[in-house]
């Protein structure tokens, strides 16, 4: 049976889908039945989303069948790269306040272009 390595590999509340793992733009979906897909060229935002939403399957049928190429695996298991260090409390409140502020200046770049829009059509007059 043939491993394949992955940066993150995530068991989710599913009725269909088991788990779900993610490495070099390729995502993972293993069924409940023992299926396993490959999504290709996924982006990392995408598999992020799918992991935090409210309804994995309809997630993956509206948001990631439709936009990305996929193919079932046969004999292949999937395995964390490596696994996560311990990580000291200091080391973990890092990365919560680096997540913040990554989604505050996503939500700053979406009102800076509402900005930009509103002074154009401002402009048009």
């Amino acid at each position: 049976m043939k491993k394949v390595l992955v940066n993150d590999l995530a068991k989710v509340e599913s009725s269909n889908v088991n788990l779900i793992g993610f490495g070099e733009n390729k995502l993972y979906v293993q069924f409940k039945n023992g299926g396993l897909y490959q999504y290709n060229n996924v982006m990392a935002e995408d598999y992020d989303r799918l992991k935090l939403s409210k309804s994995v399957g309809k997630f993956l049928n509206s948001e990631i069948k439709p936009n990305y190429e996929f193919e079932k695996l046969e004999d292949v298991t999937l395995e964390l790269e490596k696994p996560a260090e311990p990580q000291t409390p200091a080391e973990q409140e890092i990365l919560i306040l680096r997540k913040q502020l990554e989604d505050m200046f996503q939500a700053l770049r979406i009102k800076q272009e509402r900005i930009n829009e509103l002074e154009g059509k401002l402009n048009e007059r």
